[in-house]
């Protein structure tokens, strides 16, 4: 017998049926009735028993459920997957109105490109497994990140797991694949469109760089299941990187996937030239090397990666580093790193300490080190007297706030080869932190700065001395010989008088250097210079004024920098030039009049020298080489170089050794991206036929890295060979490198389509693995409410054994009280027998 289910208050009855069956209970009332109407007698204790014992039983037939475990009575999970790809399923599941939920989405991360991300919605219901009786995920499976632990941290709750699969996606077509690859001169393009879905769709492939012209446009008849792969050619210039572009219309319901981009390199690509003065004759540098030289101004230069990749080479004549944008610079390190060539004449930025970080620094052969040259030690006296506690302008912060700032942001502009000393005044001077002689411990500067509270009157010269005795005569170490030292002293104005020539005298003799930074003196300026005005002029020491102390750090960072010393060196330099230097039988350059100092990179070798100062050095950035020739070529520094044979014959030679290598035309192959890796196939033939046993790597540039990726490629027929490689999205180039370390192919790589798009519909392999690794089920139904009841059901207790147990009871009860009675009525007969015998 079945029924309807329904539900009593907190009380479910699966069979309620049988609840009619408590009708039975009047039947041992009619039996006790009727017994008595003939003499006989049952009592209503034992009535009502037997009453109860049939509804009992009635109830326990209706198979009654109650929530009285923990988990029964806690609401369900539902994780709604609302990433791109499920664009027309995000419809509510059908749900049991007496059963609660809790609802939250996922899907891809709030930056970068689209991908679902499944990680933090699993880790959410791992850490609130306590509070749920389950947990429904609706998704189609089309994960792109690292989930697997999650969903095995979630399998170990115990938790019950539905899967509502995803998988009825709105009928879309995308273009899966467009290849691009010279052959015999042309480029032949190859583009493959599959759906989801009968349609049709117009498909236009299009040349987008160097001239724009569209190659093809046909109407295309898809079905489900039946790619349509559409081969055409193209005829772009040799020396350019030409660009092309497939797309669908009208739109589909995935834009994302409605197009697709892919490029060649040029067979030969020109060498860029860009310089803010006329250093060397493009004419005769086209003519040495033989290839198209341009020049740009550097207003033109491009700031993307796309405006670098059509020039092989870059020439970049530039001491300061910053004729170039910043844009312009990240994206001139990006094509280097992708391949292009770099010729540095001169030095990445150097200005600030932060320009160690330049993006032209992070490619750069040989990188300006004015922060390494000259070691220093640094003492740092403050005036911590009452007024230094009053705010600074506006804000909150006091100007003792603001010198503090400053000096732990010394940690940006001291070196492992540098120290530190600070010290404080107000009355009496106190040493609060010294280094010695050993690099500055700033966690420690910051502990001993903490308790400092400004308070006090301003006596400056005891502090002076002070700061001469730490300076001159470490009291923990020897003094370093190789250590300039610097006394910056931050002050009001305004102090006790004393003898400023006697202590310019004393720091002197010392070897110690000065810089005063004082706070505006505002009302308290007195008719004549104060004390620390004539002490700074008689160090020539720099005496600067700071408003309320905001600018104290970049004051600091101006008083390291100018004690470092010059950056460029002048005098009459003779090279120091390594055998073989650029491949050049006769290195063209003998002397120099000004060079930068610099510091080689850790990676690079040094082809040239000035003494211990490397001036020409070559390394490898990512796919790229670097050449670095640190000498200004402005006004009167090295001007018998400028616009010279001698210069041009250089350039040529570093140009030949660092530009992008044309590869070997016996080479050809596809690109693709299958799951977020780069899969190549390349064949090599010549004259006479597959050239085989060839020793073959790929190699693709690593962001901010100096090594490229690398990984063998595999012969899987003749002159086949195949490899793939893990590439980040944004990856402008790949490299097929033979053993000894020739560049025999290359290709410039398109960003893919966001995994997201690559595929319409479920992941059934990632949906099969979620619930293994969960323990939950797959719902292929559609009927996640009633997989939720049922879930639910076999959570809540059953309460027929215990309703049965108790019918028992009480029937057992009813009959031995029913024995016993009637045993206690024949021996009362029996007795009353007895007892009329003997009168009879």
């Amino acid at each position: 017998m079945t029924a309807l289910p329904c539900q009593l208050a907190f009380v479910r009855f699966d069979q309620p049926v049988w609840l009619l069956f408590a009708a039975a209970a009047i039947v041992p009332v009619a039996i006790a009735l009727l017994r008595s109407r003939r003499g006989g007698r049952i009592s209503g204790p034992r009535t009502a028993v037997q009453c109860v014992a049939v509804v009992l039983v009635a109830i326990a037939l209706s198979r009654p459920t109650a929530p009285l475990g923990g988990r029964a009575q806690k609401p369900w999970l539902i994780l709604q997957d609302v990433s791109p790809s499920v664009t027309g399923q995000d419809e509510p599941p059908p749900w049991p109105d007496d059963i609660r939920s809790q609802t939250r989405t996922f899907g891809p991360a709030s930056a970068g490109p689209p991908r679902t991300e499944a990680a933090p919605a699993l880790r959410l219901a791992v850490a609130r497994a306590e509070e749920l009786a389950g947990v429904v995920i609706r998704t189609d499976g089309q994960f792109h990140d690292d989930w697997s632990r999650a969903a095995n941290a979630l399998g170990g709750t115990g938790l019950g797991v539905l899967i509502d699969p995803l998988d009825s996606p709105p009928a879309d077509a995308r273009v899966a694949e467009l290849s691009a690859r010279r052959d015999n001169g042309k480029v032949a393009l190859r583009a493959n469109v599959v759906a989801n879905a009968p349609m049709r769709r117009e498909l236009t492939v299009t040349r987008t760089a160097p001239d724009e012209e569209t190659l093809l446009s046909r109407s295309l008849q898809l079905r489900p299941g039946e790619p349509a792969t559409i081969r055409l050619s193209d005829d772009p210039p040799a020396e350019s990187v030409a660009r092309y572009k497939a797309e669908l219309t009208p739109a589909g319901a995935f834009a994302e996937n409605d197009s697709a981009t892919a490029s060649v390199l040029g067979i030969s690509g020109t060498v860029t030239v860009i310089s803010g003065e006329d250093a060397a004759d493009p004419a005769e540098l086209a003519d040495r090397l033989n290839r198209t030289v341009e020049v740009l101004d550097p207003t033109d230069a491009p700031d993307t990666l796309d405006g670098w990749m059509n020039s092989d080479a870059v020439v970049l004549i530039d001491p300061t580093g910053t004729l170039l944008s910043r844009p312009q610079r990240a994206a001139l390190a990006e094509a280097v790193r992708s391949g292009t060539g770099l010729v540095l004449i001169g030095a990445p930025p150097h200005r600030r300490a932060e320009d160690r970080n330049d993006p032209l620094s992070r490619v750069a052969a040989l990188q300006p080190d004015p922060w390494q040259r000259n070691p220093l030690k640094v003492a740092v006296t403050l005036d911590i007297s009452g007024s230094m506690g009053k705010p600074a302008g506006q804000t909150r912060r006091s100007m003792f706030d603001f010198a503090v700032e400053a000096m732990l942001g010394l940690r940006r502009h001291l070196t492992e080869h540098d120290a530190l000393a600070v010290l404080t005044f107000a009355d009496e001077p106190e040493v609060v932190y010294d280094s010695g002689d050993e690099p500055p411990d700033f966690a420690e500067l910051r502990q001993a700065i903490a308790p400092i509270r400004p308070v006090g009157p301003t006596y400056v010269l005891p502090a002076l001395e002070r700061s001469r005795e730490v300076l001159a005569d470490p009291a923990d170490a020897p003094a370093r010989d190789d250590l300039d030292r610097l006394l910056i002293v931050v002050s009001d104005l305004w102090t006790e008088e004393f003898d400023t020539a006697e202590m310019a005298r004393s720091l002197r003799d010392a070897d110690i250097s000065l810089a005063v930074v004082f706070v505006a003196p505002g009302d308290l300026a007195g008719p004549t210079a104060a004390p620390l005005e004539l002490l700074a002029e008689d160090m020539d020491a720099p005496l600067v004024e700071s408003e309320q102390l905001r600018d104290l750090a970049e004051i600091f960072e101006r008083f390291i920098r100018d004690s470092r010393g010059p950056t460029v060196r002048r005098g009459d330099f003779t090279l120091s030039v390594a055998e073989g230097a650029l491949a050049a039988p006769e290195f063209p350059v003998e002397r120099l009049t000004a060079y930068l100092l610099c510091a080689e990179h850790p990676r690079a070798d040094v082809l040239a020298a000035v003494g211990p100062d490397p001036v020409l050095a070559r390394r490898r950035a990512g796919l790229g080489r670097s050449i670095g020739f640190a000498v200004p070529l402005e006004g009167e520094d090295n001007a018998h170089l400028a616009d010279t044979e001698e210069l041009t014959r250089l350039l040529a030679a570093a140009v030949e050794q660092a530009a992008r290598p044309a590869g070997d035309p016996r080479f050809g192959g596809d690109v693709r991206w299958t799951d977020g890796r780069l899969r190549i196939r390349i064949e090599a033939r010549d004259a006479d036929g597959p050239v085989n046993n060839l020793d073959l790597s790929l190699q693709t540039a690593a962001p901010d890295e100096t090594e490229p990726l690398s990984t063998p490629m595999r012969q899987t027929g003749p002159g086949v060979y195949e490899g793939e490689i893990d590439a980040p999205a944004r990856t402008p180039a790949v490299h097929a490198v033979a053993g000894d370390g020739r560049v025999v192919w290359r290709r410039a790589i398109d960003e893919p389509t966001p995994p997201e798009f690559t595929a319409i519909g479920a992941n059934w392999q990632n949906l099969r693995e979620l619930a293994e690794r969960t323990g939950g089920g797959l719902v292929m139904d559609g009927r996640v409410d009633r997989h939720v009841r049922e879930a639910t059901q076999r959570a809540r207790t059953h309460l027929w054994p215990f309703l049965l147990a108790a019918a028992l009871a009480l029937m057992l009860g009813e009959w031995t009280a029913g024995r016993l009675a009637a045993r206690r009525r024949s021996r009362s007969r029996t007795e009353h027998i007895a007892e009329d015998e003997p009168a009879a």
